[in-house]
């Protein structure tokens, strides 16, 4: 009897793990695929990737040396892939637009969008923004807030070191 508890014990404990198994190898699995994808697109600037991060089903890098900076982001409509000189940028800064979001008798906001934006050192240049998040494309923010803000200080401490 304490046999056959312990098998049945077990073999729920292994099929109650199995679904965070599922995730932990399927997160891994895009983070791998990210890493690839903007690791190419360093290598066509002949550039390498010396910092980088993901979130989703998107990743930011950058190349320390030649001051590069390089975004990927892909959805199912649709694929970005920008690249940005750090020398020519003056500043960098997160923009965040929210809306109201109204819940029985509270009244919150919501994060609308998210975007890293770029002040060009060039007065006539338009300045370069690249967009995190979208309430309208994704249904819930998941990291994207840590990971713009990390890289704020990042992009931040390179462009004026």
């Amino acid at each position: 009897m304490d046999l056959g508890t312990a098998i049945l014990g077990g073999t729920f404990s292994a099929l109650c793990a199995m679904p965070f198994i599922a995730t932990s190898i399927n997160r891994k699995k895009r983070e791998k695929k990210l890493y690839h994808a903007i690791k190419t697109m360093a290598a066509k600037h002949k550039s390498n990737i010396t910092d980088y991060g993901t979130c989703g089903h998107l990743a930011i890098g950058m190349d320390s040396i030649t001051q590069k900076l390089f975004f990927y982001k892909s959805s199912d409509e649709n694929t970005i892939e920008n690249v940005l000189d750090m020398k020519q940028i003056m500043s960098c800064n997160i923009q965040q637009i929210r809306r109201p979001k109204k819940h029985k008798t509270d009244r919150t906001t919501a994060i609308d969008t998210l975007d890293l934006n770029f002040t060009p050192k060039e007065s006539q240049s338009k300045s370069i923004t690249w967009r995190f998040f979208n309430s309208e494309d994704d249904a819930l923010i998941a990291g994207e807030l840590e990971l713009i803000e990390q890289w704020n200080q990042k992009i931040n401490a390179a462009i004026t070191s």
